[in-house]
């Protein structure tokens, strides 16, 4: 991963994908320790749009009374809304792992069947995001497989210290390019996203599609 690839997945995701727009209602928000029920619906909304199944309309009002219950436990836990990833202490980090399981296991939704679905590894990985986008990078299923990660906790602090890695390499790119790191997504004329959401463009575009940047890049040099 280096600046040139950041710079095709970022362009490509907000140029092509139609799901962006849901998650521009949230990038501006700074929910409070006591979630609204329109904060609720937003956040149902934008993980409907982010392709989480599990979270049925008929249930989300439901669903989110377990979020309410649990994002107010966790409040205290959560790093401030400005705060970055690559900011963050690796002991803090770490505590990550707790708050991650309890939602894990919230209630999202009945199947016809009478079965319980779970908010899940993916769902609360993008829940995260949606409330801190600063700190939280969403994740899916062939992101955790290709990574070789739990979907869980464990997993998941592991996939940020993955992630505030690369963060730190692209840091020291941008400073040889006079770039700082923290104004880039305004540079990419992506003024709602943030340093995770780039790295998630990368990993969703390369891991999840199996697109490979450097082909176009090599055809756009060749022009």
């Amino acid at each position: 991963m280096n600046l040139q690839e950041i710079k095709v997945t970022s362009f490509l995701m907000t140029s092509l994908f139609s799901f962006e727009s849901s998650y521009v209602d949230i990038a501006t928000r700074h929910f409070n320790q006591n979630l609204s029920s329109n904060d609720c619906k937003l956040i149902m909304k934008f993980l409907n749009d982010w392709g989480c199944r599990q979270f049925k309309k008929d249930n989300h009002k439901d669903a989110s009374k377990y979020l309410i219950k649990w994002h107010k436990q966790a409040f205290k836990i959560l790093p401030n809304h400005s705060l970055c990833l690559i900011d963050q202490s690796d002991n803090k980090i770490k505590q990550y792992s707790q708050i991650f399981d309890s939602l894990k296991e919230s209630y999202a939704s009945t199947d016809k069947r009478g079965i319980i679905k779970t908010f899940g590894p993916v769902g609360t990985a993008k829940t995260l995001f949606a409330l801190r986008k600063n700190m939280f990078p969403p994740w899916d299923n062939a992101i955790i497989e290709k990574l070789d990660l739990s979907p869980d906790g464990v997993g998941y602090v592991k996939y940020l210290f993955l992630v505030k890695e690369e963060l730190l390499k692209l840091k020291i790119e941008c400073q040889k390019n006079n770039i700082e790191l923290k104004k880039l997504p305004i540079i990419l004329n992506n003024k709602y996203s943030s340093l995770v959401k780039l790295i998630d463009e990368y990993f969703w575009l390369t891991m999840t599609r199996n697109f490979e940047p450097n082909k176009l890049i090599d055809i756009i040099k060749k022009q």
